[in-house]
């Protein structure tokens, strides 16, 4: 059974792994320690090692973004940001904008994003052992 592996981390243990947790797994396996910019690209959790946060979820409404999340430590903050662009896919950067900082435990941040009107969002959940991403793509009426 997977889940009495003693190198798996919590998030290994016990939640759903995908092919895209095998990257940072890698990474931080052999200590690389990937820039910001690139951390809040990766659509992956390391299942080695430390991991704060993991499960993130978003619910637009109504100029609102409903952030929630699975807290993996008992203490700690998380660091919520925002992007409207994606600059990053041609080598660019992305301007993030900081919407919070919360308690880990929390597990939940309500964002107001009016004054960021946009089509798509890109959040960002910072940790202090992880990062999370989330794409929220408004569908437009027709």
């Amino acid at each position: 059974m997977v889940s009495n592996y003693k190198n798996l981390n919590t998030y290994g243990q016990y939640f759903d792994l995908g092919v895209v947790d095998i990257m940072p797994s890698i990474a931080h396996y052999l200590n690389v320690k990937l820039p910001d910019s690139v951390a809040q690209e990766i659509d992956g959790t390391s299942f080695i090692g430390p991991v704060s946060v993991a499960s993130l979820k978003t619910i637009y409404t109504q100029n609102h973004i409903d952030i929630s999340w699975k807290a993996l430590q008992k203490t700690g903050k998380v660091k919520v940001w925002l992007t409207t662009t994606n600059n990053f896919k041609t080598g660019g950067k992305d301007t993030y904008h900081l919407l919070g900082e919360v308690d880990l435990n929390q597990q939940h941040f309500f964002a107001d994003v009016k004054a960021y009107p946009s089509e798509f969002y890109k959040v960002v959940l910072q940790a202090k052992d992880n990062t999370l991403n989330k794409w929220v793509v408004l569908s437009q009426a027709k």
